[in-house]
């Protein structure tokens, strides 16, 4: 008898994991981490990281960024670890980061590998739990084989192109925080040309990124919003 209950316990809470997660639109919520991927003229993917949560330990980040280079099978180069002033108070800062890797771009694939991505930055301390993303691969045009949506699995992807400036913004949302159950194609095959993309919704971002909404290209303004305050604040690395 106990097992029978257990065994239906487990099914319950599996139909009700899988019609929340059915649910959920990674357009209307709030990113934990802003990403944008950017391939150089020698080949390399740069990667810029900033985690909107205030505190964010500068050490997870670092092993979250090592991390990357072993879910893509490569070398991480020139990890740079730092807070990020942006503005006002001293201690005003976010934890971000600036390094360069390989196989998260693969052109002549048609491959985006997002996956690597969420992989890396999930599974982290349960007061700093990394659940909802926004990518960016800045410079990328969108193909027949570009991931558009994922709305199975452990994983919400939704995709838009850019508007007027060459890249795809990818809204992620993650429903595990264990790595191994995380899967996401790095292609999918469609007959239909990309659609052209309208900003998303701006529920749940983060108030530093509203504003920038109202360029009328969100993904453009994300870009803006990882560039801004470059500078270091006192004691940062």
């Amino acid at each position: 008898m106990r097992r029978r209950f257990a065994a239906v316990a487990s099914l319950l809470c599996a139909i009700t994991f899988a019609q929340s997660g059915e649910t959920v639109d990674p357009r209307t919520v709030a990113p934990d981490v802003f990403i944008t991927v950017h391939k150089h003229s020698s080949g390399a993917d740069i990667v810029e990281v900033r985690m909107m949560k205030k505190g964010y330990p500068l050490d997870v980040l670092q092993k979250q960024c090592e991390a990357v280079g072993k879910e893509t099978g490569s070398d991480v180069r020139g990890l740079y670890v730092y807070a990020s002033w942006l503005g006002g108070p001293a201690d005003n800062t976010a934890s971000s980061a600036q390094f360069g890797c390989n196989h998260l771009i693969e052109r002549e694939e048609g491959e985006l590998n997002i996956e690597a991505l969420v992989k890396s930055f999930i599974g982290g301390p349960a007061e700093y739990a990394v659940k909802s993303f926004l990518i960016v691969f800045d410079g990328e045009k969108p193909t027949n084989r570009t991931v558009r949506s994922v709305r199975k699995g452990t994983v919400r992807v939704e995709a838009a192109e850019m508007g007027g400036e060459p890249g795809i913004e990818y809204r992620v949302v993650s429903l595990t925080q264990d790595p191994a159950q995380v899967s996401v194609p790095r292609n999918v095959p469609h007959k239909e040309p990309f659609a052209s993309a309208t900003p998303p919704p701006s529920k749940g971002l983060h108030p530093a990124v509203v504003p920038l909404l109202g360029i009328g290209v969100a993904g453009a303004g994300v870009l803006v919003y990882l560039g801004l305050r470059k500078d270091k604040s006192p004691g940062s690395r």
